[in-house]
């Protein structure tokens, strides 16, 4: 039986790796560690079911929180790098059928609240959200 499990190890996959900015998946960078990064978090946000109440499918979602102490740094990752490696894209796997990536929510860059310790300044963030929606099937 697929596991939801691969699903999420699938979609992580379709994460892009740049240099330089350490991909967090599911967790939270460690107390103590700088920016730049993405925290990259996979949820499922309900199910679909039919008449019966049987589960028919899934709303997935991949959020991705982009941090740096520059503007143009986050937006280069976000512009660059994440939409155009997501956008529209089916993911495969085997055991699930997935509709296409969808961009839904971008948050615009702004400033957080975390701090840089040497001049203040506060650090930039930008959260992407593709939604998709998902099936298990028997491969």
């Amino acid at each position: 039986m697929a596991r939801i499990f691969d699903l999420t190890e699938a979609l992580k996959g379709l994460i892009p790796v740049v240099d330089g900015w350490p991909l967090h998946m599911q967790v939270e960078p460690l107390a103590g560690e700088l920016p730049p990064w993405v925290i990259v978090t996979i949820t499922n946000n309900g199910i679909q079911r039919n008449e019966i109440g049987g589960a028919i499918a899934g709303d997935g979602r991949i959020e991705l929180r982009c941090v740096s102490d520059n503007t143009d740094a986050v937006n280069i990752w976000c512009d660059d790098h994440a939409i155009p490696a997501l956008q529209g894209v089916i993911p495969q796997c085997d055991g699930f059928a997935c509709s296409c990536l969808t961009l839904t929510e971008d948050s615009g860059t702004y400033a957080a609240g975390l701090t840089e310790t040497d001049t203040a300044y506060r650090y930039r963030v930008r959260v992407l959200r593709f939604d998709f929606t998902w099936s298990r099937h028997d491969p």
